[in-house]
């Protein structure tokens, strides 16, 4: 029966099942962490590697974020939160923030409309858009063609929604493209 071994790697814990602690000439030392399938990009001085295009009121590309003010990412409750996520769009810093609400079951795609029926496959999705370290947004998503796609890890993933805006803001803002979580 395997017993678990320890791993840390970027400042987290990982157990996992080893069925010998022990290096041999066909596997890895135990004390390496297996290899991702898909290794997440890295993070580098100006921050985690971003793709996200704004048009309309506010436009330009987010092309590496960063944490901003209290910021999370995960699982928070019967929620998924990545609030907020900082970086510069057109030379300006803007907070972005993706928190799918009523609905959410984990990884996968996540799709608003105007009517959130329980058990329908729709969730309640807010995205968000203001200036970094505004107490509020300027531009949230509307009730429409709204879509967060998140990936297994439940730290990426990718939007297409259009922002409109509330008190603070003025016209539309259609943001697109991938966004990562900057590590915690």
């Amino acid at each position: 029966m395997p017993r678990p071994c320890l791993y840390r790697a970027a400042g987290v814990t990982v157990v996992a099942a080893c069925i010998a602690c022990s290096p041999s000439k066909d596997r890895a030392p135990a004390a390496a962490p297996a290899a991702s399938a898909a290794p997440a990009p890295a993070t580098t001085a100006s921050g985690t590697p971003e793709d996200l295009t704004f048009s309309g009121a506010v436009s330009g590309r987010m092309t590496s974020g960063r944490k901003g003010g209290v910021y999370f990412c995960g699982k928070l409750g019967q929620r998924f939160v990545a609030d907020p996520i900082e970086g510069d769009v057109g030379g300006t810093p803007m907070d972005f923030s993706v928190t799918i609400g009523d609905g959410y079951k984990g990884p996968g795609t996540y799709e608003s409309t105007r009517e959130l029926t329980p058990g329908s496959g729709y969730a309640a999705i807010t995205v968000g858009l203001t200036h970094a370290g505004s107490n509020t947004k300027e531009f949230v998503n509307g009730t429409g063609a709204n879509t967060v796609v998140l990936d297994a890890g439940e730290r990426s993933g990718t939007v297409s929604a259009t922002l409109v805006a509330t008190g603070k803001g003025k016209g539309t803002v259609h943001v697109t493209g991938s966004w990562r979580c900057p590590p915690d």
